[in-house]
């Protein structure tokens, strides 16, 4: 047992948002670049630099509304520590 998750229950909220979000952009990532080589479009050095930059600009645009809702998770852990302390809860 890790010591974080017995004094801050609110911990848990995250981890499946964080292992659901890191599987998922690896996984998108993964599938276009793989269909992009099958049908030719990273043939040359050149193509193949530019579909892998697209992409990764790509995963960084839906990174955005991902990292939105880690920071209301945050906010609710912290919120949770607060009452904790202050004999809220």
């Amino acid at each position: 047992h890790w010591t974080v998750f017995t004094k801050v229950s609110e911990v848990f909220i995250l981890v499946p948002a964080l292992l659901g979000l890191k599987g998922n952009l690896e996984m998108t990532l993964a599938s276009r670049l793989s269909t992009a080589a099958n049908i030719g479009q990273m043939d040359t050095a050149k193509d193949m630099w530019k579909m892998i930059m697209g992409n990764l600009a790509l995963i960084q645009q839906n990174l955005s509304p991902a990292l939105t809702a880690k920071s209301w998770s945050m906010t609710m852990v912290l919120l949770g520590l607060i009452s904790q302390q202050t004999g809220l809860t």
